[in-house]
């Protein structure tokens, strides 16, 4: 009985991420995800109702609404005075704690939406839980 290993490698970058696989064979590939890319979109959006879009769907939400969505969310910024150069939600630096304040996409019009505060850490934990249940071995 011979038994098999496999090595997975990650890519978790600012833009996009991927996995690639070796199973043992001195071959390496990368995963495609679903919609049959090699790289998903690094992206994590945010809807009313708590509903989480993470990948191609999060980076086509960022179309309509910027400010729901988070991209380049393992980037550590240090703020001293504020940036809102950029597009999205800003990083903001609170009490030694790096978090995003994220407005959810949802009905312009709801008066019961509020923003969120969400840490780089926990866009990486959506990018990373995502990867793990859509990429196929």
């Amino acid at each position: 009985m011979t038994s098999s290993s496999y090595h997975f490698g990650l890519h978790l970058g600012n833009t996009n991420a991927c996995i690639a696989v070796n199973r043992g064979d001195g071959h390496s590939d990368v995963v495609a995800n679903p919609s049959g890319d090699r790289v998903t979109p690094a992206a994590v959006g945010f809807r009313t109702g708590g509903e989480v879009l993470t990948g191609l769907s999060a980076r086509q939400l960022s179309v309509r609404y910027p400010g729901a969505v988070v991209r380049a969310g393992n980037r550590r910024v240090l703020l001293e005075n504020g940036d809102s150069s950029s597009d999205g939600p800003e990083l903001v630096r609170e009490e030694d704690r790096a978090f995003y304040r994220v407005d959810p996409a949802g009905d312009e019009d709801d008066n019961k939406k509020k923003s969120l505060k969400v840490t780089p850490e926990e866009v990486q934990t959506h990018v990373l839980k995502y990867m793990h249940g859509k990429s196929e071995f």
